[in-house]
């Protein structure tokens, strides 16, 4: 039983390590694969219960053990011990505190405890091996790659924030859900980490780049519901028509621009504000080649059309985008970077994805990002479509 405890405690060092690589915003094998920071979010999710879980069932079977040695008595009173205590009941506090409804309604609580309960358990590990073996058994060791891996990852956000300095931000309020937030003269691809220096300046939060060209357009209505002249939101029975193009810009200069839905927390103290300040992370993320699939299909929710928007500049066969949207104002504002290609926007309404999907002839790539039942059905309907034709799917979602 001593054996088989030692070894539940060494798979969890272990794991540990391999917790805090797939939780990094730096983590090597993103480089290396072209899988997404979403999937090895989900893997972090499953290695850290199993290392939770091995490190409870290693404190459970030494406590047996120890109660039925006549041990107990001794050794609840050593360093070791009570060291031991605290990194096994911080690993399970953390259990309930990481669920999807924290993490979702409640991230800044998530994020401050996630933080700390980590510490204390990495914390309680090295000493409860300290006091137990004073390095001679090198345990220690897989606490050194844990140790390595968070400050490599540490130290390459520093840098790539000292690289862009602090940012001048402006905000225009879109309608009651939505902002526009536009930084000039920084460009960076994909997505970011911004940390807003108003308030809790120590978080960061993720943002698509929706555009690295800021316009200001004539036919721009921020907070409008009303559509201008010249967009059309088409309904999800009639034909695909290309959308008119707006007037000319009057203004465009590099920068980045962002579209972000105001929740509870940092986002939706920028309603009240016109500039902040800010700090900037990134670039981060890559965008897979599609160009050998001749047609491209882009379905989007919300401000998840962010996401797709690069691909839908890179792509230079067929470009379709699929829009589905409670806001006429955020269709109306994001009209400059939406206007070039073919589109069906629902103001409202669901998109009917199976008619779009097994309408399509030929080769082609889906990009999905938005809501999680609409990525869960576009991905049903794309494995049943794989069956009979070539199709690839690309899932764009940032995940906790």
């Amino acid at each position: 039983m001593g054996n088989l405890s030692n070894r539940l405690g060494i798979l969890s060092f272990v794991n540990f390590g391999v917790l805090v690589l797939f939780s990094s915003r730096n983590n090597v094998l993103l480089w290396v694969t072209d899988w997404q920071y979403s999937t090895f979010i989900l893997l972090h999710h499953w290695v850290g219960r199993l290392a939770i879980l091995e490190a409870i069932l290693h404190s459970l079977i030494f406590l047996r053990d120890w109660i039925v040695t006549n041990k107990l008595a001794k050794d609840q009173n050593l360093p070791y011990w009570w060291w031991g205590c605290i990194g096994t009941i911080t690993a399970f506090l953390l259990l309930p505190l990481s669920i999807p409804v924290v993490r979702l309604n409640r991230y800044e609580l998530f994020l401050a405890t996630h933080i700390v309960l980590s510490i204390l358990i990495f914390l309680g590990s090295w000493y409860h091996i300290y006091f137990k073996y004073m390095h001679q058994s090198g345990y220690e060791t897989w606490l050194y790659i844990v140790f390595a891996i968070w400050g490599f990852d540490r130290l390459v956000r520093l840098l790539r924030l000292l690289r862009h300095g602090i940012c001048t931000a402006t905000i225009t309020v879109i309608d009651k859900d939505y902002i526009r937030l536009d930084i000039k003269a920084t460009v960076a691809t994909g997505h970011v980490y911004l940390y807003f220096l108003n308030s809790r300046f120590w978080e960061s939060h993720p943002f698509s780049v929706a555009s690295t060209i800021i316009q200001n357009t004539k036919s721009e209505s921020m907070g409008s519901d009303t559509p201008p002249e010249g967009l059309q939101t088409e309904s999800l029975n009639n034909k695909m028509e290309p959308t008119v193009t707006s007037q000319p810009a009057e203004v465009a200069e590099p920068g980045m621009v962002f579209y972000m839905r105001t929740l509870n927390g940092a986002t939706k103290a920028l309603r009240a504000r016109c500039h902040i300040q800010l700090l900037v992370e990134g670039s981060y993320g890559h965008h897979e080649d599609l160009s050998e699939y001749p047609t491209l299909i882009c379905i989007a929710g919300g401000v998840g059309i962010t996401a797709c928007l690069p691909y839908l500049r890179a792509h230079c066969g067929s470009r379709y985008l699929y829009w589905g949207t409670r806001s006429q104002a955020l269709a109306t504002s994001m009209q400059p970077l939406t206007h070039l290609y073919e589109m069906e926007i629902a103001v409202g309404r669901r998109l009917d994805l199976a008619s779009i999907l097994e309408g399509q002839g030929g080769d082609f790539a889906v990009v999905v990002s938005g809501p999680a039942s609409m990525v869960d059905e576009t991905r049903q309907i794309v494995s049943m479509l794989a069956r009979r034709k070539r199709v690839k799917l690309v899932v764009e979602s940032f995940s906790w």
